[in-house]
């Protein structure tokens, strides 16, 4: 092979890295810019800007397919440290829980979200490719645990105060009051979609993934779990209730009612909601026909779907460390689930939620940060991540509260500081969840209608900003600029770009460029190709065109003239 000819790494040494980005003959270019950028993220971890657009610039290279996963691996690596230091800068001046809580919600999910996608990309690489990328996986693992949630963490302790309530009108406890009744009240059918353990940041992608769609419009916000923030007491909150009761075996009553199990669920939704309600699994609708379901959900008014994905995975050790890929498989599932019910029987309205969220890292819990329990302690329930009891416990233990109020009962929570977990026999450390932490009990709500009429959310634009329209070499570099960032109200553009002669033959390359930046400098918005002309003569009194046509949409073409003035 010619590449085996030549000794590369001499011959380009000092060729700096963004000129190495536009090569692509040989798949030692590839392997040379992951190698560098590897090493580049280990000495400069502050360069987000300037690494993200040489991944971009692979995209329409030869052998880009091959290397695919390592670039989103390190796309997602490079994210995670952007945001990492974008959360630090910001919330190093806060002094209020309530502050850090609304903060997470609007911009420091996203440090959570990248190492979600980053770990999950590394898992589905091939070993010889992780092993070329393990230094970077093993650093930004550090920075997610020991810059990241150690400190956020440690800081939200010294502020977190006894029962807390950021917003009375968002609690968990109050959703069927404050949105479902809404619609009942209209006479309107509403379908509740409550997934286990589907925490916040991953509620943010299922809306983006909706709402960037035609068929779909709405709005998100978040809702805050009681104590302990677990199953039990969350899908109970989530009923329409007049009470809850916190039992000192863990499961919750429902104004007298047990609220484990469908049955008992639909039969406090009939008693508490509406006549005409409907509990399902979301595995049996899987299972059903389109007239099978039109007839189980025929003149139901009330309908809660329970989905349990996330949940099932982590909560048990021989699959807990799946937990990601469960949560990126959940977030598909609710998309083709809502999908199905607006086409099969025409739903309009949703509501989609969470019982609570969860903790998870990829490396281990070290034996530091987990918390000796008294042995001699009178506990309730001993959980990884909380105890309760009737006494108030040591505070060496960790942070003890009284119960809430709207649970109905005297005893106390204690939850182990920060992200510690309590050193208890069986089951996992690395997924968990009951604890007072805004990856635990934040959880998300969708309000989703499904809109025929609304228009899609534009693209972004771009133009084409070389000067020149004179060509005199059968290579050519063009440069365009996305006018625009990528945002909730602009989503992302696919352009085909070629030339082309008057018969609409076309005479060079294909470029797919896909405008999907989110940066606010325009400068870092600029994208530069490549094109090759075929090695033909030319008329310079021909007409050629430069096309830029839209991936998504036919008729959205837009053609500049040429000269072709080749020597």
């Amino acid at each position: 092979m010619i590449e085996n000819d030549w000794d590369f790494a001499a011959l380009l040494h000092d060729l700096p890295s963004e000129a190495l980005a536009e090569c692509e003959t040989f798949k030692w270019f590839d392997n040379e810019l992951i190698k560098r950028i590897v090493q580049s993220m280990q000495i400069y971890v502050s360069e987000s800007d300037r690494l993200l657009p040489m991944l971009a610039k692979r995209r329409n290279t030869i052998w880009f397919d091959q290397f695919t996963s390592s670039y989103a691996f390190l796309k997602w690596a490079i994210q995670l440290n952007h945001h990492t230091e974008t959360f630090e800068e910001d919330w190093r001046g806060m002094a209020e829980t309530s502050a850090l809580w609304q903060y997470y919600s609007e911009q420091g999910y996203h440090v959570d979200s990248a190492y979600r996608k980053m770990t999950e990309t590394y898992d589905a690489l091939q070993s010889d490719q992780k092993e070329v990328l393990r230094p970077v996986k093993d650093q930004m693992e550090r920075l997610y645990v020991n810059q990241y949630l150690n400190e956020f963490t440690t800081k939200w302790d010294m502020y977190y105060t006894n029962a807390q309530t950021f917003d009375a009108n968002k609690l968990q406890a109050n959703f069927f009051d404050n949105e479902v009744k809404t619609y009942l009240g209209n006479n309107r059918r509403i379908v509740v979609i409550i997934s286990d353990g589907l925490r916040y940041e991953a509620g943010k992608e299922l809306y983006f993934d909706l709402t960037k769609e035609k068929k779909f419009n709405g709005d998100m916000d978040w809702m805050q779990t009681e104590l302990p923030s677990i199953t039990s007491v969350g899908m109970a909150s989530l009923l329409p209730h007049h009470s809850l009761q916190f039992q000192t075996d863990g499961t919750v009553l429902v104004d007298d009612m047990k609220t484990s199990g469908l049955a008992n669920r639909e039969t406090i939704l009939r008693k508490n909601g509406h006549p005409k309600a409907l509990a399902l699994k979301s595995t049996d609708i899987d299972q059903m026909t389109k007239e099978q379901l039109r007839e189980k959900m025929a003149g139901k008014k009330l309908v809660y779907i329970y989905h349990n994905k996330v949940d099932a995975i982590g909560d048990h050790l021989p699959t807990e460390n799946d937990v990601f890929k469960a949560t990126n498989e959940s977030i598909k599932e609710l998309n083709q689930l809502m999908h199905r019910l607006t086409n099969d029987v025409s739903i309009s309205s949703f509501l989609v939620t969470a019982d609570h969220g969860y903790l998870y890292t990829r490396s281990a819990i070290s034996s530091s940060e987990k918390v000796p329990v008294n042995r001699e302690l009178e506990a309730w329930i001993k959980n990884k991540r909380f105890i309760l009891s009737e006494k108030e416990e040591d505070h060496y233990s960790g942070l003890s509260f009284t119960l809430s109020e709207r649970l109905d009962n005297t005893g106390y929570i204690t939850v182990p500081r920060g992200m510690n977990r309590f050193a208890l026999q069986g089951g996992g450390y690395q997924y968990s969840h009951g604890g007072h932490l805004p990856q635990e009990m934040m959880v998300p709500l969708l309000r989703i209608k499904t809109d025929r009429s609304r228009n899609e959310i534009p693209e972004v634009n771009v133009s084409l900003i070389s000067q020149t329209r004179t060509i005199a070499n059968n290579i050519v570099w063009l440069s365009f600029l996305q006018t625009d960032p990528l945002s909730e109200q602009k989503k992302e553009k696919r352009l085909n770009l070629y030339f082309e002669d008057s018969k609409g033959r076309k005479i060079s390359n294909e470029i797919l460029l896909i405008a999907d930046r989110e940066n606010k400098a325009s400068d870092e918005r600029v994208f530069t190709e490549k094109f090759v002309l075929l090695n033909e003569s030319y008329n310079p009194l021909d007409t050629h065109y430069f096309v830029m046509e839209n991936a998504n949409d036919e008729e959205d073409v837009v053609k500049e003239r040429f000269k072709l003035d080749l020597v």
